[in-house]
């Protein structure tokens, strides 16, 4: 949009955006752009911890996860 913004001085208003016409000189495709964005990062947050978990458990060697399972100190 923000190359539409900048080129196009006497090209339409509108432009097509996912079988959509949006008039990327308005408020409104911007604000929505912005909440997207807010709120993909508020779920980024939300989700990183367990994500960051279950990475680490699905990345140890299966004998420090018998290990971790059964109490044992092994090597």
């Amino acid at each position: 949009m923000i190359h539409f913004v900048a080129v196009s001085e006497g090209a339409g208003t509108t432009k097509r955006l996912f079988w959509m016409a949006i008039a990327p000189r308005t408020l409104t495709p911007w604000l929505a752009f912005a909440a997207l964005v807010v709120v993909g990062a508020l779920g980024v947050r939300w989700t990183a911890p367990r994500a960051a978990s279950a990475f680490a458990q699905a990345s140890r060697p299966p004998v420090a996860v018998r290990a971790a399972a059964t109490g044992e100190a092994g090597l």
